[in-house]
């Protein structure tokens, strides 16, 4: 299946704003859906927007030290994925 990350990128900024308009703006939702902004970006290529995002990621993190998998799941991928090693992007998405 082929992937479009630009295709993404409206609806997830989209998301966000109607989701911290809707909800707290560091809910874990909103933090997933950055997240994964940050990962349609880095799969673009634009390292700098995806470092962006996973800061506004890691700040909202502290509000939320205990947050389940399916919230960090996407964090831990874009994470992974901006320290450069698809070994550990791979695994993070099986944690």
């Amino acid at each position: 299946m082929d992937r479009d990350p630009s295709k993404a990128v409206a609806p997830l900024q989209q998301a966000i704003q109607e989701q911290a308009e809707m909800l707290d703006p560091s809910s874990p939702s909103v933090i997933r859906a950055h997240s994964l902004l940050g990962i349609a970006y880095l799969d673009l290529g634009d390292r700098v927007t995806a470092r962006e995002q996973m800061a506004r990621v890691n700040a909202m993190l502290q509000k939320h030290p205990k947050l389940s998998d399916p919230y960090l799941r996407a964090a831990r991928i874009l994470a992974a994925g901006l320290a450069g090693s698809r070994r550990a992007a791979t695994a993070a998405t099986r944690n």
